[in-house]
């Protein structure tokens, strides 16, 4: 007979080896990575990344990119490491060898637009939140972090760089960070929880926190948590990796939209929901994931 004990100290080493392992693999690689952006382009990494986006040069944004495109590709690196020392195979653990059912990658595009308005509500209720004026400051500061970064990113979105920025801002983010966090995390939380619903909270929880972007916490969690319920209703982590894509593929195309001067009040950055949409979309939301929910593929144990 198993001893609970036992069961719950293994599945707690494999979270510390998960965690250990992505921090170690992300150090290394952004070493690496600061060093050839020394050596190729003649700059300092750890300068441009505090520099304001209105300042940077072509030659500084392909060098930024070059350094954040190494720092995505660590997550995939880390995953597979993490699969090697649990000694198990890196393709079938994170159930990359079962293919979406049609029916839940139909569903997709419905979860689409239904959370667009959601997220846009949630995010705007997370950023009204009232702070103490220290606490607020830091928040601000790591919010601004991440959003020049995204303007730098996102200065140039047409022709080759638009192809480049869905590369580098939706495809790698998607199967890197599902790898890791659905992959590897939420599998692990669930066995050491013994409960599948707290695997996808903590595993959510923690792809919102290390985003660094405390105003946008509550929306992370919220797409974090239906990427979890994808991963655990289709049996495939293909379906999140994709959703995941789709999810930031729609930011770079609202930007390029934008850039070639497509006039639409959706598309405008201080455009808000009618509260009737927005009431809709929670209608829409809970109906699929609902139907999500029937049509779920049967759990696979940890060890396997």
């Amino acid at each position: 007979m198993s001893n609970p004990l036992s069961g719950r100290l293994l599945h707690l080493s494999r979270f510390l080896i998960a965690i250990g392992v992505f921090l170690l693999i992300a150090v290394i690689m952004g070493v690496m990575a600061d060093k050839l952006v020394t050596v190729f382009f003649a700059m300092d990494a750890t300068s441009l990344l505090s520099k304001p986006a209105a300042e940077f040069s072509h030659k500084e944004e392909t060098a930024l990119k070059f350094y954040q495109t190494m720092s995505a590709l660590s997550f995939i690196v880390s995953a597979w490491i993490t699969t090697k020392i649990y000694n198990v195979g890196f393709i079938h653990f994170n159930r990359l060898d079962v293919k979406p059912k049609w029916n839940h990658l139909a569903l997709l595009p419905v979860y689409l637009v239904a959370m667009v308005p959601l997220i846009t509500s949630i995010l705007e209720w997370n950023q009204n939140w009232k702070l103490p004026e220290s606490v607020a400051e830091i928040f601000l500061e790591l919010e601004g972090k991440s959003d020049n970064l995204y303007q730098v990113f996102l200065s140039h979105n047409t022709g080759g760089s638009l192809f480049f920025n869905l590369f580098l801002m939706a495809l790698l983010p998607a199967i890197g960070e599902e790898l890791i966090f659905r992959g590897i995390l939420q599998r692990v939380f669930s066995d050491w929880a013994e409960n599948e619903h707290i695997g996808v909270i903590l595993a959510a929880i923690l792809f919102a926190v290390l985003h660094f972007q405390p105003f946008k916490v509550v929306p992370m969690i919220f797409l974090a948590m239906t990427l979890g319920y994808m991963y655990l209703y289709s049996g495939s982590l293909w379906v999140p990796i994709l959703f995941h894509f789709l999810n930031n593929a729609t930011v770079v195309l609202v930007k390029y939209l934008q850039d070639i001067g497509l006039e639409a009040p959706i598309l405008e950055n201080d455009y808000v929901f009618p509260t009737l949409i927005t009431y809709l979309a929670v209608v829409v939301y809970v109906a699929v994931h609902a139907a999500h929910r029937h049509t779920r593929m049967k759990p696979v144990p940890l060890h396997d």
